[in-house]
């Protein structure tokens, strides 16, 4: 899980539209970029004053640890965005999901 924020002061360049559906779709006439990036680099490229707080450590999330810095991080912002996702060690039928 990952916490990205956007602090106070704009970020937005001039002439520049930084909603996430353009950040997403930068690249020209549907080319896939050529470079693959995490959620939070693409939006520090675009909005400079983004600051970040894992949350969790790993994709399991068994530790709170975290979450205290994730949460002060998202009180101060402006906006928060929570990036969370399951990887192929938890998506996989039977694994992700609890029976009786």
């Amino acid at each position: 899980m990952e916490l990205a924020s956007y602090g106070r002061g704009g970020g937005q360049r001039k002439g520049e539209d930084n909603s996430i559906w353009n950040i997403q779709h930068r690249c020209k006439n549907g080319v896939p970029c050529d470079s693959a990036t995490t959620s939070v680099k693409g939006m520090q490229a675009y909005i400079p004053q983004t600051t970040f707080a894992p949350g969790c450590k790993d994709v399991p999330c068994n530790s709170t640890h975290g979450y205290g810095e994730a949460i002060e991080v998202a009180k101060r912002a402006d906006t928060a965005v929570l990036i969370a996702g399951l990887s192929l060690t938890e998506e996989t039928e039977d694994h992700n999901r609890v029976t009786e």
